[in-house]
């Protein structure tokens, strides 16, 4: 865990320097929250690719390349078809298929940028701490969508989920149930050249990801504590 560390430290610490120099805007006074953010995100995610290639050949198990779930193997690919992953917890349960529903925890976050050192967090599904006792996993179709229905203390809703990007879904078909990795996605893999709410254009996307359960059509819902 320590060497996961000081790789990330490196990687992040030459991040912030290079956005460093140009986050004010040469017009006013304002700040850019993500200045020269498309070289920033390709620099990182290939830096990064290039050490995890280097780790996986001395013998490393804990990092995994993962090519992009519709791709052929016979294929030479770059980075960029890649989804990069860190072995946190390692399950022993199933693997999902594509049209499986899943239930998962998740905290997605970006690169650092000039308001957020350590990633702006978009997404969660846990608050606080990450502890699995209290937490209560997501929903989701592997690649589909998943309509559900969820009760609070207003009331009982319907509500709809779905794991809409290649990456997402490329880790999670390469997962067993029981599984915690930290998931790094390009943004070929991710929502490439378009912003997405308050996801930037080309973001490398970095997911703490934990396979809690699946199941498949046809099969009881998993019982969920």
């Amino acid at each position: 865990m320590k060497q996961f560390i000081s790789i990330l430290s490196v990687f992040c610490l030459a991040f912030c320097l290079s956005t460093s120099l140009v986050s004010c805007s040469e017009e006013d006074d304002s700040v850019e929250e993500f200045p020269n953010w498309q070289e920033a995100n390709e620099n990182y995610f290939n830096n990064l690719f290039t050490e995890v290639q280097k780790r996986i050949s001395a013998g490393d198990t804990s990092w995994r390349l993962i090519r992009q779930w519709s791709l052929q193997d016979s294929l030479s690919l770059g980075p960029e078809s890649y989804v990069i992953a860190h072995v946190l917890e390692s399950g022993s349960g199933r693997q999902p298929l594509y049209s499986d529903t899943v239930f998962v925890h998740y905290q997605g976050r970006l690169l650092p940028s000039t308001s957020y050192p350590t990633g702006y967090v978009f997404e969660q599904t846990w608050y606080n701490s990450y502890d699995p006792t209290t937490m209560r996993p997501q929903k989701m179709g592997v690649s589909q969508t998943v309509s559900y229905t969820y009760s609070s203390s207003t009331g009982t809703y319907s509500a709809s989920t779905s794991s809409n990007i290649d990456g997402f879904t490329t880790a999670l078909m390469d997962m067993h149930v029981g599984d915690r990795w930290e998931i790094y996605i390009p943004y070929a893999l991710g929502y490439g050249t378009t912003a997405n709410n308050s996801i930037p254009a080309y973001s490398t996307l970095i997911f703490d990801l934990t396979l809690s359960a699946c199941y498949r059509a046809g099969e009881s819902v998993p019982a969920i504590k």
